[in-house]
């Protein structure tokens, strides 16, 4: 309507529903509509799931970015790694997840000296 008043705005916390074959992967379903339409209805979605591969590609494909500890196997690092690589090329992103979980090990050890 090309009004200058604010769009109200709402945050939904979805937290693992990674067993939940009707939220995670219906087509029709509202979760599908808040990564689909979501940002034109000033609506923002924060979703935490265990395991990448759990989670619809169409939330996926519409992350605007990610926190990720450290994976627990190697497909799920692959997984990662086949959804990032329009940012960064997959060597760059492998080296940013490495440098990342080493960290941790690195702080520990500076603790554990001191």
């Amino acid at each position: 309507a090309k009004t200058k008043k604010p769009l109200p705005q709402v945050l939904t916390i979805i937290d693992d529903f990674a067993d939940r074959w009707d939220v995670m992967h219906s087509a029709t379903n509202v979760l599908t509509t808040l990564f689909i339409r979501g940002r034109h209805l000033g609506s923002s979605c924060w979703l935490s799931s265990q395991k990448l591969t759990a989670i619809t590609s169409v939330a996926r494909l519409n992350f605007r970015f990610l926190c990720v500890w450290r994976l627990r196997n190697y497909r799920e690092i692959e997984v990662l790694m086949a959804e990032l690589p329009a940012l960064h090329p997959k060597q760059i992103l492998h080296e940013m997840y490495q440098t990342a979980i080493d960290d941790e090990d690195q702080l520990l050890v500076h603790q554990l000296g001191s």
